[in-house]
């Protein structure tokens, strides 16, 4: 499996964990790296799809609607 693919996975489990809750993303992303282990290069691409698409889900969801 390859990193990006590794890092989109990480995303996606946290932008999950962030619709469920509504929680701050840096709080899910906190928590979410004291049980999944990654390298640094995995853990940052995996931030960046993260916060990105956070910042992107008002505009998403009004594209859904």
């Amino acid at each position: 499996m390859t990193l990006r693919h590794k890092s989109r996975e990480f995303a996606l489990q946290m932008l999950f964990q962030w619709d469920m809750t509504r929680q701050s993303p840096a709080r899910i992303e906190g928590s979410f790296w004291k049980t999944a282990r990654a390298a640094d290069t995995t853990r940052k691409f995996a931030h960046e799809l993260f916060v990105g698409a956070v910042a992107e889900a008002d505009a998403a969801d009004a594209l859904i609607a």
